[in-house]
C-alpha cells in the first residue's frame, strides 16, 4: 500500500514514497534509485491513530504540492494526509472489478468508502479503460477520471538465444521442449485453478510442453497446487518457481505467455512478455483484448477448455509464426507503453493538477 508524494520542482519532479506498511519487495528497489521512502509500518487497526498522526507529520515535512494515493487504502490515507486546500490529491486505481467476489471484504468495504469520498480528489488516474467504467458505474466521481496505462521498462526485456539457453539450462528444460510461462501472484483472482485444467487439457495432447509457473505463492504445498496429484502429468511437467527477480530472463526461456486472470485492470505481466517477444494467449479481462490487439488469442475468462485449445492452436505454429507474432507484440508496447512515453503522461498531468489547485488557491 503505497503512496507517492510528489513536488514540483524547475519544470522537473522529484517524488518521495510513503509506504503504509512495513519493509517489502520494493523498498530497496525504491532506494536504489535514489527515491526517498518510509515506512509507517502499520499492523493493526489499534496502531492507525498513531499512524495518521506520523503520515500527516511526513507529509508536513516534505511540504508536497501532490500527494498521490496508491490504491484504495492509500488514497484514503492521501486524502488524510493532505496538510491544506493548496496541495492537490490523485488517486491511482489499479486493477477491475469483474470478480468482487473474489476480493476481500475489507476490501470491498474500502472500494464502497472510496466511491463515497472521490469527490474529494482532484484525479482519479485509472490504469484501464474497463477499470474506469466500473468504478465510476460504483459511484466514483466521473468528472476527473483519467485513463494512464502502465509503463513498461523495454531494455529489461531485450534478452535473446544467450539468456535463453542459460536460463534453460538453469530449469533443467532442453532447448527442443516447448516452455509456457505464466506469471503472476497466487490468489484466487489469478484464476491459477482453471489454468492447472487447461495444462492437463494441454499435456493430454502435447505431454512434452513444459509448464513453468511464477510467483509469489507458487509452491506445490499451495492451494491449487496442493490438490494435483504426486505422481501426476501435470506435476511432472510444471514447474513452480514462486517469487523470482529474474523475470525479463525466465520469460527469454520460453514459446508462450499465458493469463488465466479472472479480473484486471491493465495486466503489466502480459505487457513484460509482449516486450520480451512472446505470443500471449489471454483471458478477456481488464484491458487485456485491447493490449494483445490482434497479435494474441483473447478466450472467455474460467473456461479451461477455450484456455487449453488456444494454448495448443499457438503451439503448434511453426517457430517461425511464432517469433513473427512476438515482434508484433513488442512493437505494440515500443509504440503505447514504453516508460518513457507513460512518463510523459504523467508528468502532463501533475502540470495540469497543479495549475487548476494554483488557481483554485488564487481565488
Amino acid at each position: 500500500m503505497l503512496f507517492g508524494v510528489t513536488t514540483a520542482g524547475c519544470g522537473d519532479f522529484e517524488s518521495a514514497v510513503v509506504c503504509l506498511g512495513s519493509v517489502g519487495p520494493m523498498s530497496q528497489k525504491l532506494i536504489d534509485a535514489g527515491i526517498s521512502l518510509q515506512h509507517i509500518n502499520i499492523r493493526s487497526m489499534l496502531q492507525l491513530p498513531m499512524a495518521l498522526w506520523r503520515l500527516r507529520k511526513i507529509v508536513r515535512e516534505l511540504r508536497p504540492d501532490v500527494i498521490q494515493g496508491w490504491m484504495y487504502h492509500g488514497n484514503i490515507a492521501a486524502l488524510v494526509a493532505r496538510s491544506g486546500k493548496q496541495v492537490a490529491v490523485v488517486w491511482n486505481i489499479r486493477q477491475s472489478l469483474h470478480r468482487r467476489d473474489l476480493f476481500k471484504l475489507t476490501t470491498r468495504l474500502m472500494i464502497r468508502v472510496n466511491a463515497v469520498l472521490s469527490k474529494k480528489a482532484d484525479t482519479i488516474i485509472y490504469n484501464s479503460h474497463i477499470a474506469r467504467r466500473q468504478h465510476e458505474a460504483l459511484g466514483f466521481c466521473e468528472s476527473i477520471g483519467v485513463h494512464i496505462p502502465n509503463g513498461i521498462d523495454l531494455s529489461r526485456f531485450s534478452g535473446g538465444l544467450e539468456d535463453r539457453v542459460r536460463v534453460r539450462g538453469e530449469l533443467g528444460i532442453t532447448n527442443n521442449s516447448k516452455i509456457v510461462i505464466a506469471v503472476g501472484r497466487v490468489h484466487p483472482i489469478k484464476g491459477h485453478e482453471v489454468l492447472l485444467k487447461a495444462i492437463e487439457l494441454t499435456l493430454t495432447t502435447e505431454p512434452g510442453t513444459r509448464f513453468v509457473i511464477v510467483g509469489r505463492g507458487a509452491c506445490w504445498d499451495q492451494h491449487p497446487f496442493h490438490d494435483v496429484a504426486a505422481n501426476s502429468l501435470v506435476r511432472e511437467r510444471t514447474l513452480l518457481l514462486g517469487e523470482r527477480d529474474n523475470i525479463p530472463g525466465l520469460l527469454a526461456s520460453a514459446d508462450l505467455f499465458i493469463s488465466a486472470s479472472h479480473t484486471e485492470g491493465f495486466p503489466s505481466a502480459v505487457a513484460e512478455a509482449m516486450a520480451a517477444g512472446l505470443p500471449c494467449v489471454v483471458t478477456d479481462v481488464g484491458d487485456s483484448r485491447l493490449l494483445v490487439g490482434e497479435h494474441g488469442c483473447v478466450v472467455p475468462a474460467n473456461d479451461a477448455n477455450a484456455l487449453g485449445a488456444a494454448i495448443l492452436d499457438v503451439l503448434r505454429l511453426s517457430d517461425a509464426d511464432r517469433s513473427r507474432v512476438g515482434r508484433l507484440g513488442r512493437s505494440i508496447v515500443e509504440e503505447k507503453y514504453s516508460l518513457p512515453t507513460v512518463a510523459k503522461m504523467y508528468a502532463r498531468l501533475y502540470r495540469q493538477v497543479l495549475n487548476r489547485t494554483a488557481k483554485r488557491f488564487a481565488a
